[in-house]
């Protein structure tokens, strides 16, 4: 399934909201104001923002899988090697496209 072509298609995660926030947040904040934002968050919600950032980054590579399977499948990759929340959140925010990513998976997974 494509972004184009899944207007009926809307997945809904435990911290949906929260990533919708941290994206709006990002649009009117500098980038270290965003770092700190981020840092602040709960683990969980680290994950799963995570998981939607790396779904964006890569949406485009997977053909085979709905979105909400292809969103299990990286996170069940995720859960195996999950490491402490300062090291994952260290790892995502040094991704300089980020937001960007953040914001394709949002669009990819129908999260708006």
């Amino acid at each position: 399934i494509s972004p184009k072509n899944k207007e009926d298609y809307a997945m809904n995660l435990k911290f949906k909201n929260e990533i919708l926030d941290t994206v709006k947040f990002a649009d009117t904040h500098t980038r270290k104001k965003l770092d700190e934002y981020v840092e602040a968050l709960d683990f969980d919600v680290i994950k799963e923002m995570q998981v939607v950032m790396y779904v964006g980054r890569d949406w485009d590579k997977e053909d085979s899988l709905s979105p909400e399977e292809y969103y299990q499948s990286v996170r069940e990759d995720f859960d195996r090697r999950w490491n402490t929340k300062e090291v994952e959140t260290y790892q995502m925010l040094q991704k300089i496209q980020f937001v960007d990513y953040l914001k394709a998976g949002i669009k990819y997974l129908n999260l708006n």
